[in-house]
């Protein structure tokens, strides 16, 4: 007797998302052992993949991972790719939940850390890293991790900005980034107006071989205004002269014994050169 459509077996990807598998969603406390085979000697990651796909005795596996038990996992594989049966597994981060509200806004976004919903307090920790088994997933329910939308798709970019990260000396982390990243969100939390009309903040990168450079650096800021401040109208000069007073502000952050010089532009995305663009990485302030 034929099988009618209704009744054959869908593909593992299209049943995990009809679940609700998906990027920014949290994998509940593996209550069971979930220790696979590790990619042996000299062996490929696409190698050790393939082997997988053909079939593996053990039901969901992870490696590279140290979490206690009971630790919670947020989905930072893109949806389309959970759906895909070309992948059998999904990668997941560490979520760590913080009830202290100090401890909370010490520890709060960076770029080694994403607020997935402040209400609860929890955090995607991006140090820990683990792959699992989508077949795992069949017998698990996904608990809510990001917020809403909005902060689905701000994961999205931040996930993404992590793999396209570029490298940085830890003096310029140090005195540099992480200062002017703490005042944008200083700035945006205190509703300060002048940040309601900025896209983006974009910081130049350091070329390949320049990550262990000595101080002091040049610091280059690109501002991403909205679409519709284009050059010469009205919105784009009244958002600069908010830059222009936002930047002695951003300035004044920074330590000045590795700052040789700093300077700032503005511009709507589809301004910005493709050179620019691809020579600056994300500074995020939300």
């Amino acid at each position: 007797m034929a099988i009618s459509a209704s009744n054959e077996v869908k593909p593992l990807g299209k049943r995990l998302v009809e679940m609700g598998w998906r990027m920014g969603v949290v994998v509940p406390p593996l209550l069971r052992g979930v220790a696979g085979p590790l990619p042996e000697a000299g062996e490929t990651t696409g190698e050790f993949y393939g082997k997988l796909q053909e079939g593996s005795p053990l039901h969901g596996f992870t490696f590279g991972f140290t979490g206690k038990p009971g630790t919670h996992l947020v989905i930072c594989t893109q949806t389309c790719d959970i759906a895909s049966d070309n992948e059998p597994v999904v990668e997941a981060m560490l979520v760590q939940s913080v009830t202290n509200p100090v401890a909370f806004a010490r520890m709060r976004q960076s770029s080694r850390r994403f607020v997935l919903d402040a209400d609860r307090g929890l955090l995607a920790i991006s140090q820990v890293k683990t792959f699992i088994d989508k077949r795992l997933l069949l017998d698990l329910e996904p608990q809510p991790g990001c917020k809403d939308q909005d902060t689905q798709r701000a994961f999205a970019r931040w996930v993404g900005g992590r793999y396209a990260r570029g490298a940085y000396p830890d003096a310029f982390v140090e005195g540099v980034r992480r200062p002017m990243f703490a005042k944008l969100v200083e700035l945006r939390a205190a509703g300060d107006a002048r940040m309601t009309s900025l896209d983006a903040c974009r910081l130049r990168a350091f070329p390949p071989g320049d990550e262990l450079a000595p101080p002091p650096y040049d610091v280059d800021l690109f501002f991403v205004m909205p679409d519709d401040a284009t050059e010469g109208t009205s919105r784009a000069a009244a958002i600069r002269a908010d830059i222009a007073s936002l930047a002695p502000i951003l300035q004044g952050s920074l330590d000045p014994v590795v700052v040789s010089h700093f300077s700032w532009d503005a511009q709507p995305l589809d301004e910005m050169s493709a050179a620019d663009f691809l020579d600056t990485d994300d500074l995020p302030f939300e």
